[in-house]
């Protein structure tokens, strides 16, 4: 799996936690966590998740918000980043149980999801040969213009964020990534 592969996890995990964070702690909107989370990381200079929540805070932000690769409007970042990933894999069979799996979530989630995508005609689900009860997805041709869209903004975004490391710190971040991923692993 490549580091944009990995970012692309863990992104979409901290973002989930990140947005639970921010229902379970009444906020009515980042800013207000933001200041709660800078009073927090001062006096905590090692609070290593307030760090990482701003930073997906950010990403999110450019990922909704960036005009130089305008993503089309109406759709929440779990639906981008499904559509990211059937895009990337679209040369392998992918099922919902493949999505559950990559992106740590719930079937019912994963579930509603694809209807969602399915009922904005950006993905089919179609029957193999081999199992009645597996549905291939597949990206439609809106689909794949919005997965062409997303790759080019998951670059843009993968750039900015390694923007300035040399190579070495490249694969130390990787590495890191890596790490972080198993720890949450182990625990989910």
């Amino acid at each position: 799996m490549d580091s944009l592969a990995k970012f692309l996890k863990i992104y979409r995990f901290f973002l989930d936690d990140f947005y639970n964070t921010l229902y379970d702690l009444n906020c009515t909107n980042s800013n207000i966590f933001g200041r709660c989370a800078m009073a927090v990381q001062n006096q905590e200079r090692n609070y290593h998740i307030i760090q990482i929540m701003c930073v997906m805070n950010q990403l999110h932000r450019l990922t909704i918000h960036q005009q130089e690769e305008k993503l089309p409007p109406g759709f929440t970042i779990s639906q981008l980043a499904t559509i990211g990933f059937l895009f990337y894999q679209e040369d392998q069979e992918v099922y919902q149980r493949d999505l559950e799996s990559f992106f740590k979530l719930r079937r019912s989630t994963v579930s509603s999801l694809l209807n969602t995508l399915e009922k904005k005609e950006l993905l089919r689900r179609v029957p193999v040969p081999h199992d009645a009860r597996l549905k291939r997805l597949v990206l439609t041709p809106k689909g794949r213009d919005v997965g062409t869209q997303v790759q080019k903004q998951f670059l843009f975004l993968n750039r900015l964020l390694i923007q300035g490391l040399t190579p070495e710190e490249q694969e130390t971040f990787a590495r890191i990534l890596d790490k972080v991923e198993q720890n949450l692993n182990a625990k989910a």
